[in-house]
């Protein structure tokens, strides 16, 4: 039996609508959406992820582990869980 993997979807961590909670209108997450044949609903867990740096100044991705939930106005967003937020490098420049 396999593990069922969540989904990695890019997630403009700037874009916070609340607390924990992160908008997914960007042109990034539409093109993963696509790439991988994801549609959101609510209860999706999902892996999100931004562009970063280490403390180095090294390219990184910030990743977290969220589930996708209807915000007040009724639109898709990302709840984070905080307690997950890492980092993992990434291989071109940033």
């Amino acid at each position: 039996m396999s593990a069922i993997v969540a989904p990695r979807i890019f997630c403009d961590f700037n874009g916070g609508v609340s607390e924990d909670c992160y908008g997914l209108a960007s042109m990034g997450t539409t093109r993963d959406l696509e790439r991988l044949g994801v549609r959101l609903e609510p209860g999706l867990q999902v892996i999100v992820y931004d562009y970063d740096a280490f403390e180095s100044g090294e390219p990184a991705w910030i990743v977290a582990d969220a589930v996708i939930v209807a915000d007040s106005r009724g639109d898709l967003v990302a709840r984070v869980d905080p307690a997950s937020f890492r980092w993992e490098p990434r291989s071109e420049p940033g």
